[in-house]
């Protein structure tokens, strides 16, 4: 059986499905820039702490932050966004 009769013919699987390639492509996009962004993040963390006893102070406000931020960049995109 084919795709479309398994699924129907209108069915979001069966788009999917038969345009692979262009999902996996944003797929992957979607998860380099979120890991790409992370491992930027820690660099510059790694670059502007260089004492090790600074580390164990700053690493878990660098880790809550980084985990805040987007919340606090949602708010102020809905905010100030709706401006324009």
């Amino acid at each position: 059986e084919t795709l479309q009769q398994i699924f129907g013919s209108d069915s979001v699987i069966v788009a999917l499905l038969s345009n692979w390639t262009v999902a996996l492509f944003f797929i992957i996009t979607e998860l380099y820039s979120s890991v790409s962004v992370g491992i930027l993040f820690w660099k510059l963390a790694n670059d502007v702490v260089t004492d090790p006893a600074q580390a164990k102070r700053f690493y878990p406000l660098f880790s809550y932050m980084s985990s805040f931020g987007p919340i606090v960049s949602g708010q102020f995109a809905v905010r100030y966004a709706s401006r324009a």
